[in-house]
């Protein structure tokens, strides 16, 4: 049985960068480390370098939702 993968945690996510920021290891070495893939690892790194941030910012996810359930009450 193949279950899908799950999002990780903005704390492993901010445990990783601040890793790589102090230089402790490699791409390939934190992602053994922390246990992820080192694709993973690149992944967070170049999103820190386009938005500046560590953490993600599911912050927009609650408002789209919101949005598109005013639209949905509105067609009805």
């Amino acid at each position: 049985m193949t279950r899908m993968g799950q999002a990780y945690s903005d704390d492993l996510r901010v445990r990783i960068l601040e890793a790589e920021e102090h230089g402790e290891d490699s791409c390939p070495v934190l992602a053994k480390r922390f246990r992820v893939s080192w694709e993973y690892v690149r992944k967070l790194r170049r999103q820190q370098a386009a938005t500046g941030q560590k953490a993600c910012g599911s912050g927009s996810r609650p408002q789209v939702r919101s949005c598109f359930i005013c639209r949905l009450t509105r067609q009805t």
